[in-house]
């Protein structure tokens, strides 16, 4: 059996995780600005756990549209919507001037965040697929006769 990998769903599935992404960041940047927090404060935290779980609706959306191969679509999906993210956080902080080093930040950014939401579209899938399996065994159940 050879798994064929549909562009067209991981394609669908990215753009629609980018378009949960890209606001939350853009709110995240927003209100650190605006609150003026410091560089080792914990508010980053809550952005990535929006993150996670966007790109865990963007695997469970690839789950869905391939339900031949979920996790693997899943995990493409938020995949590839991560590195055009990445893309655009990496360059949007190079015109702004913000990264002094920026091999540092690139090797966290990559090696953490690539694992991390990763897992995420994984985790989206599998949720999509215990979802798909509970109301398919809900619709082969017997109507009971009442006696």
């Amino acid at each position: 059996m050879k798994l064929e990998i549909d562009r067209r769903v991981i394609v669908r599935a990215a753009v629609f995780t980018l378009t949960l992404v890209i606001p939350t960041y853009i709110v995240s940047v927003v209100i650190y600005i605006a609150a003026d927090m410091s560089a080792d404060s914990n508010f980053l935290f809550v952005p990535t756990i929006a993150l996670f779980l966007e790109m865990a609706l963007g695997g469970a959306r690839a789950a869905r549209l391939k339900p031949e191969a979920p996790f693997t679509h899943g995990a493409l999906s938020a995949l590839s919507a991560y590195f055009v993210f990445l893309v655009l956080v990496i360059t949007a902080g190079i015109i702004k001037g913000g990264f002094d080093d920026p091999l540092p930040n690139l090797l966290a950014y990559v090696v953490f965040f690539l694992s991390i939401f990763g897992s995420a579209g994984i985790f989206g899938a599998v949720v999509a697929t215990s979802q798909r399996q509970r109301s398919r065994a809900r619709r082969r159940r017997p109507a009971h006769r009442a006696r």
